[in-house]
């Protein structure tokens, strides 16, 4: 009864990753010692569609509960049964799916390589599909061996993305939430700065740090100039996607290292004369990689200019992904320090 009023106490989404958590367990064990194997895919269909919902979409529910309120710490609201658990499941995990490679064949029986592989049972005989094209019968039992092998990887991969969950959840639910800084509602002529932010921050060897982000930024153009040895183009609604995921996780998840109520650092602007090394300012590093990537793909993108080759917004290099995301950092920079302007100070130079 002690038991079941622990549980009981447990916040919503600590209960569902643990349940998530310890049923990838159960039928990690049950698909190790070949259980269902021989009922074919559809029975794996079947209990697979629910776990991989739930693991996703929870996943999904912690990643929007981190971006508006991260908490202080990732470990210490963690139970110890917990920490100990999660990276022997992960490791667990990580290593079934390691398995992947083995389960595919390299080459086909008449010598071809391997681009496609399926087994499965058809009227009663396993047949083994190489690239669609060549199917061979083998035994029933290597169709059994097989679909043993595949479950087992997957469920490995359950264990891995539900363990981290449960930590995730402990995380984030099992302390009191961060109290934050709330943004300016105001325009801009109306806020009131807070006390001691006009003034400036002194800066230690600016010149120092303006070498070390103008060398990033050149080894990342000299980057993107030899390319990722990639030729096919993406799509323009990757690159969307690139900065729109940039600025909102940049808005929302990473100022908060500044929102915290207990912060008693000065919030500096991104300047290329701030160290950009610095765990209380993560603004100045992320402005440097940004920084980095738009010049990773503005290079690659004049390369491809120079040499004469055609692309257009929906099919540019692939380079340009990481200009994008770039971009999408600079905006949620912007977007934050907007949202915040009574709180942002300038760093002092000279």
């Amino acid at each position: 009864m002690h038991l079941i009023r622990i549980v009981r106490a447990w916040p919503i989404p600590v209960a569902i990753t643990t349940i998530l958590a310890g049923l990838s367990a159960i039928w990690l064990v049950l698909f190790s010692v070949g259980a269902f194997s021989t009922r074919g895919m559809s029975f794996f269909e079947a209990v697979g569609l629910p776990m991989q919902l739930g693991v996703i979409g929870m996943g999904f529910f912690l990643l929007v509960r981190l971006m508006r309120n991260r908490p202080a710490s990732a470990i210490r609201s963690v139970p110890m049964p917990v920490r100990i658990l999660v990276p022997v499941a992960v490791a667990v995990g990580a290593l079934q799916m390691a398995h992947i490679p083995a389960s595919m064949p390299a080459t086909t029986p008449t010598g071809q390589p391997v681009r496609t592989f399926n087994v499965a049972v058809e009227q009663g005989v396993c047949i083994a599909d190489y690239n669609g094209s060549e199917r061979v019968p083998e035994p029933l039992q290597y169709c059994a061996t097989y679909q043993r092998k595949f479950n087992q990887v997957f469920a490995g991969a359950w264990l891995l993305f539900s363990a981290l969950e449960l930590w995730g959840a402990w995380a984030i639910y099992g302390a009191p939430p961060v109290q934050r800084v709330p943004s300016d509602h105001r325009p801009a002529e109306s806020v009131r700065r807070e006390p001691g932010t006009d003034i400036g921050v002194r800066v230690n060897r600016p010149y120092l740090w303006l070498t070390v982000r103008v060398g990033i930024i050149v080894y990342a153009a000299a980057s993107g100039w030899r390319g990722f040895g990639q030729s096919e183009p993406i799509s323009g609604i990757l690159l969307l996607f690139a900065a729109l995921w940039g600025a909102v996780a940049t808005r929302y998840w990473i100022v908060q290292a500044y929102t915290a109520a207990t912060r008693t650092e000065p919030w500096l602007l991104p300047s290329w004369f701030v160290n950009p090394f610095q765990r209380s300012q993560p603004f100045q590093f992320f402005h440097v990689a940004a920084m980095s990537f738009i010049a990773l793909g503005l290079s690659q993108t004049v390369r491809a200019i120079l040499s004469g080759r055609h692309f257009s917004l929906t099919e540019s290099p692939v380079e340009m992904f990481a200009a994008a995301f770039g971009l999408g950092i600079l905006l949620g920079i912007h977007w934050a320090t907007v949202s915040y302007r009574s709180r942002f100070t300038q760093a002092q130079v000279f």
